[in-house]
């Protein structure tokens, strides 16, 4: 719907709800947060400029009857009318297209997520974001007077595998948050063993957020909980084979080397 230049074109198209204000939800390093003084049209570091909905729902026909795009996902902020507002896209894109619908949302109840499955919705996540109970409550929870619970988290999760079947459900984590890599590499494996699937993104600090003065994780950490993420997802060693430091810092993979080579 712009007109820009791009690397690799993208086969899924990103939308994000509109809302006037900030969202409920506190996230430290979110530009959303109802705390942060960061633009509100950003989510991470990306920009998400405004588009009529009709305009949306048409340009979104014609790149999948095109195939141009494979798949539209939706990203919830969280606000009063939201699951409304999500009802209605879902409903919209419904009646202009079969495209395969993901959504990313909160840890909405059984009714709410039964009834996105119902209405088309093939895919969801519900992130996590934070590696650990300590460090969730410090950065989404309590501790910013935040709406989301750990233990909501999780159990949300479960419920949506029983809904949506195991490899259909995700959640997010961020890796470089004040966890170690064992602690991202024992979630992942849980997750994997729950039939959750895990997006892992690296920290980055945005201005106006809580944690806009963080440093974002070496390269080399990244790299090292990409690669052990993959070897869990792809059945190819269990998180109890890796090897760690005293720091809890990832030394040794505990598999052939052929198969990283």
């Amino acid at each position: 719907m712009l007109n820009c230049r791009v690397d690799v074109f993208p086969t899924t198209i990103h939308l994000m709800t509109y809302c006037r204000n900030k969202c409920d939800a506190n996230c430290s390093f979110c530009p959303q947060a109802n705390g942060s003084s960061s633009k509100s049209l950003y989510l991470s570091r990306i920009s998400w400029p405004e588009f009529p909905t009709d305009n949306v729902l048409v340009t979104l026909k014609n790149a999948y009857t095109d195939r141009i795009v494979q798949r539209v996902c939706i990203q919830a902020l969280n606000y009063p009318d939201v699951f409304e507002h999500i009802d209605l896209i879902i409903r919209s894109i419904r009646n202009y297209s079969k495209i395969p619908i993901s959504i990313s949302c909160q840890p909405w109840n059984h009714e709410n997520i039964f009834h996105l499955f119902n209405i088309g919705v093939d895919r969801i996540a519900i992130p996590i974001d934070v590696a650990t109970k300590t460090l969730f409550n410090k950065l989404k929870g309590e501790d910013v007077k935040g709406p989301y619970v750990w233990e909501r988290q999780l159990l949300k999760l479960k419920e949506a595998v029983k809904i949506f079947g195991k490899g259909k459900v995700t959640t997010h984590l961020i890796a470089g948050l004040g966890e170690s890599e064992k602690d991202l590499l024992g979630l992942i494996q849980y997750f994997f063993d729950q039939g959750i699937l895990t997006a892992l993104f690296a920290f980055t600090p945005i201005r106006g957020t809580r944690l806009q003065s963080r440093s974002p994780p070496s390269i080399a950490s990244y790299r090292r909980i990409q690669l052990a993420k993959y070897l869990i997802e792809h059945n190819l060693i269990r998180f109890d084979e890796l090897i760690f430091d005293d720091n809890h810092q990832l030394i040794e993979y505990g598999v052939n080397k052929s198969i990283l080579t």
